[in-house]
C-alpha cells in the first residue's frame, strides 16, 4: 500500500506487518512493527532523533535514541 508520494505506507506477511506515516513533506514521521505478540512503535524527529516504545500487548517500556546511540 502507498499514499500520494508513492512510498510504502504498509507492509505485511502473515500476522506481523509493519505501517509507516510521513508528512508533508515525504519524510518518515511514524513507524509500527507488530510481531506476534510484541508492538514496537517509532517517531522520528527530524533526521537525527527517535523515540522507539517497545511492549507487549499488556506493558510498555520507552527508550530515547539520539544520533543511533541509546
Amino acid at each position: 500500500m502507498t499514499n500520494q508520494a508513492a512510498m510504502v505506507s504498509s507492509i505485511a506477511k502473515g500476522v506481523d506487518s509493519t505501517t509507516f506515516d510521513s508528512a508533508a513533506c515525504n519524510s518518515r514521521i511514524y513507524r509500527e512493527d507488530t510481531r506476534s505478540f510484541s508492538i514496537t512503535s517509532t517517531w522520528y524527529v527530524g533526521r537525527t532523533y527517535e523515540y522507539i516504545e517497545l511492549g507487549q500487548l499488556t506493558g510498555a517500556a520507552a527508550v530515547l535514541k539520539v544520533d543511533g546511540r541509546g
